[in-house]
């Protein structure tokens, strides 16, 4: 009986997987804050627990997005766990792991020195992320902003899920830009940013993966 409830609260409160991701989230930032520089650095560098942490988020909502289409209880659930996995492979670096460069900077596209045929894949895999992404905003967008006014559980849990996307993203741009402009940060501020962004994007699959669950449960449930 408790069981049904707490599954019945999850399904049905539009906060509680927010709160469950966001709160532990938020109390771990200030733990860290409190440690001594090394250990805070050993947890949140790249290729650290947080990041791989992060990554492992992104791959287990691949395989719930799967199943849901396994069990054909959301047939374009594959565009969801191919714009999830991107997510996963960028928090491993895949983007420099195995090219010349690194796909996101324009030499990478413009050099001579850089193979031919990374460029060819690179390129069709670009195309095929962009009709991807835009094949799941033409299905998608629609029913989401409905869903978000009425405060589906699954909606606001993806909606944070982006917040917090954008806010890692936004904040690591503000990061480059204030080293560019030649504002000193000690090495301790700049670990302590980095950790912040760590946090806030472990924070993004885990969300998703809360929504995932939330809207199996909607599908479920007699409404």
């Amino acid at each position: 009986m408790e069981k049904r409830r707490l599954i019945k609260q999850f399904r049905d409160n539009p906060w509680l997987g927010v709160i469950a991701v966001v709160l532990p989230m938020a109390a771990s930032i200030v733990v860290f804050f409190m440690l001594p520089i090394d250990i805070v650095y050993r947890f949140t560098r790249e290729n650290g627990l947080v990041e791989n942490l992060s990554a492992a988020g992104h791959f287990l909502t691949v395989a719930c997005c799967l199943m849901l289409v396994y069990k054909q209880k959301w047939r374009d659930g594959w565009t969801g766990a191919f714009i999830t996995f991107l997510f996963g492979c960028r928090e491993l670096e895949f983007q420099e792991r195995f090219t010349a460069l690194s796909i996101t900077k324009i030499r990478f596209y413009t050099e001579a020195d850089v193979p031919w045929m990374q460029k060819a894949v690179v390129l069709v895999l670009i195309a095929f992320t962009v009709w991807v992404v835009a094949r799941y905003l033409r299905r998608h967008a629609r029913s989401f902003v409905p869903a978000l006014r009425l405060r589906k559980p699954y909606a606001v849990s993806v909606f944070f899920g982006m917040l917090l996307l954008v806010l890692s993203k936004a904040g690591d741009l503000a990061h480059r830009m204030v080293i560019n402009i030649g504002v000193p940060l000690c090495y301790d501020d700049e670990i302590r940013v980095s950790m912040v962004e760590e946090f806030f994007e472990l924070g993004v699959p885990l969300l998703f993966l809360a929504a995932v669950f939330q809207f199996i449960d909607s599908r479920r449930s007699p409404a």
